[in-house]
């Protein structure tokens, strides 16, 4: 019924996994219990018509961002051979930037996954621009993320980009809390006059969640 009720009112469903979620953890049990949720999340994203799962890859916790990338590949590698085997098809992994800098997840790292995997990516701004300590001042900065992407990924990224958008408060650590739009960290007017001015002109489509504790 989700289904039908999403296509017949023309709206873009996604679904965020558990925040618990370690895809490069140091014991095998963590790991299991990462496929277990990712996977879990890809049946009821097929089952409610959702098209993207999002969810923050993992962790350092101590390690470099190579070895934490090869380990995150490879389970989400697993998922992705779990999911064909159970015949789950029309569902994109869609791993988001992280705004803490312990976070495996750097735009870099995320760009780099997709790449790998052929699959989908989440960008949260507020966490690119936290986990930068600020980087984002106005509509120069988001098109050099939309540039980046496509240099990555190549124009049909960013022809479907999924995109995550909220206020968010941050230290020398990165992302503390998400903080409503008008915190203007980072700034919405100039995303939002970016996006109208040059979405169409340079192809930009997809879907931006409002992730705001004042949705309304």
């Amino acid at each position: 019924e989700t289904a039908k009720a999403a296509k017949e009112n023309n709206i873009s469903l996604s679904i965020h996994c558990p925040y618990w979620i370690n895809c490069c953890g140091k014991e095998d049990k963590i790991i299991n219990m990462s496929v277990h949720h990712i996977f879990s999340s890809a049946q009821a994203a097929q089952w409610l018509g959702a098209r993207k799962i999002v969810f923050h890859p993992g962790y350092y916790i101590g390690r470099d961002s190579k070895t934490c990338g090869k380990l995150i590949k490879s389970t989400l590698g697993r998922i992705l051979e779990k999911m064909e085997e159970h015949k789950i098809k029309g569902v994109l992994l869609a791993p988001e930037s992280a705004g803490a800098v312990s976070e495996w997840g750097g735009l870099e790292e995320i760009l780099w996954l997709a790449g790998e995997l052929n699959t989908s990516f989440c960008i949260d701004f507020c966490h690119v621009h936290a986990r930068a300590g600020g980087i984002i001042k106005g509509e120069g900065d988001y098109l050099k993320v939309f540039e980046q992407i496509e240099k990555s990924l190549g124009k049909k990224a960013v022809e479907d980009i999924h995109i995550h958008f909220s206020g968010v408060e941050f230290t020398e650590k990165g992302e503390r809390k998400h903080l409503p739009i008008d915190s203007d960290s980072p700034p919405w007017k100039p995303f939002v006059k970016f996006l109208a001015e040059k979405g169409e002109e340079n192809g930009y489509g997809g879907t931006v969640v409002c992730e705001s504790p004042l949705q309304e």
